[in-house]
Formats: structure tokens, C-alpha cells, sequence
């Protein structure tokens, strides 16, 4: 019986991730058909470097919530939980900062040249209304393991599918409408942040008490 609850916890994350992974490669397979290549070669390097990215300034503190999670006591885990949110907002403030000043680089390495963008426009210009996306992908980055962690897997798994909906949903409704880049990077950072202030608040529902990514629960 015990054995059939952790398998199934294990699929309904593993759905959740599936799901995460799926819709990065949905996303660029809908834009890809919709928009002429100019368009698509300058969206395509502000994505894949900002998917690129993303998992270095995570500094593996989902994975350790993981295994320390459920080696504290309540209070311990409040902390804990705090103390890697705030790490990962300065991770994330880092990321951004990173992305904006050295973006162009980035993108010739990771890329090649197709962050150059269509003339009188810099790729600065569609990096910035992407750099909320990166920030809350980076930010809330505890918010599934934390959920993983504290006995939640169908609540991670409807974050991640949630979420994958909203991004897939964003790059249908910009290749129908023929929206621009930068209209579409502000659609997905609209929807990385509705993300991460849904996870803010699922988290402090499974953790347990008023505010938990408050040093004791916020009181």
C-alpha cells in the first residue's frame, strides 16, 4: 500500500515536470511555424538563452530542499524555505542584471547569430520584456520542490501543468494574432509572474502557518 502511494506521488510529479519541460519545446515549435525567420531567430535567442540560464542561478536549492525538507521540524522547515526564497530573488535579481548587460554575448555563444534582430532594433530591446520571466522563473524556483518536499505533488504538478498551459497559450495567441516579440515576451512574463505569486502562496499553505517564508511563520 505504501509502495503504491510513493509510486503514484512519483507520477503525478513526474507529470508536473513533463509537462514544465514540454511546453518550452511547444512554444518553440508554434512560433517557429507562425513567424518569418527574422522575427522567429530573434525570439528563438532570447529564449533559448533565458531557458539556458535559468537552471545555473537556481545554485541546486530546489534539489537541497529536497533532502533537507524532511529532516527539520516545522519551525526549521519555515526557515529553511525563507532562506532559500531569499537567495533565489538575489539569484534572480543577479540573472536579470546578467542577461541585460551581457545578453548580446550570451547570445553569440549559446545562439550564434541569431540575437541579432531586424535592423534599428538592439537584442537589449527584447531582452528587457523578458527579464521578468527570467527573474520569476528563477525567484520561485523553490516553489515546486518546496511543494514536492511537504507532501504536495498534485498541488506542484498543477502548478507546473498550469503554468505550461500559459505559456503554450501565449505563443497560440501570438502566432494567431501575429503579435510581436516583444509582445509576446511581456504575455510570458506576465505569466511567469502570475506563477510565482501563485507559488508564493500554495507554499505557505503547505508549509503551514500564517506566512511561512517568514522566520517562524511570519507570527
Amino acid at each position: 500500500m505504501a509502495d503504491g502511494g510513493v509510486t503514484r506521488r512519483v507520477f503525478i510529479v513526474a507529470v508536473g515536470r513533463t509537462a514544465s519541460t514540454a511546453s518550452i519545446f511547444l512554444v518553440y515549435a508554434i512560433l517557429a511555424r507562425a513567424w518569418p525567420g527574422e522575427q522567429f531567430g530573434v525570439f528563438s535567442a532570447v529564449w533559448v538563452l533565458g531557458n539556458t540560464l535559468v537552471p545555473f542561478f537556481l545554485l541546486g536549492l530546489p534539489t537541497g530542499l529536497l533532502y533537507f525538507f524532511p529532516l527539520r521540524d516545522r519551525q526549521s522547515r519555515q526557515a529553511l524555505v525563507f532562506q532559500a526564497a531569499l537567495c533565489l530573488v538575489l539569484s534572480g535579481v543577479a540573472a536579470a542584471v546578467l542577461l541585460l548587460s551581457a545578453g548580446t554575448r550570451l547570445a553569440s555563444v549559446f545562439v550564434g547569430e541569431g540575437g541579432a534582430g531586424p535592423p534599428g532594433f538592439t537584442f537589449e530591446q527584447y531582452l528587457i520584456p523578458f527579464l521578468p520571466y527570467v527573474f520569476s522563473l528563477v525567484a520561485g524556483g523553490y516553489g515546486e520542490s518546496a511543494l514536492v518536499a511537504a507532501g504536495r505533488p498534485t498541488w506542484q504538478a498543477t502548478l507546473a501543468f498550469g503554468t505550461a498551459i500559459g505559456v503554450i497559450g501565449v505563443a497560440a495567441t501570438g502566432a494567431l494574432t501575429g503579435a510581436s516579440v516583444p509582445t509576446v515576451l511581456w504575455w510570458l512574463s506576465a505569466v511567469g509572474g502570475t506563477r510565482m505569486a501563485i507559488s508564493y502562496w500554495v507554499v505557505c499553505r503547505a508549509v503551514g502557518g500564517k506566512n511561512p517564508l517568514l522566520p517562524g511563520g511570519g507570527g
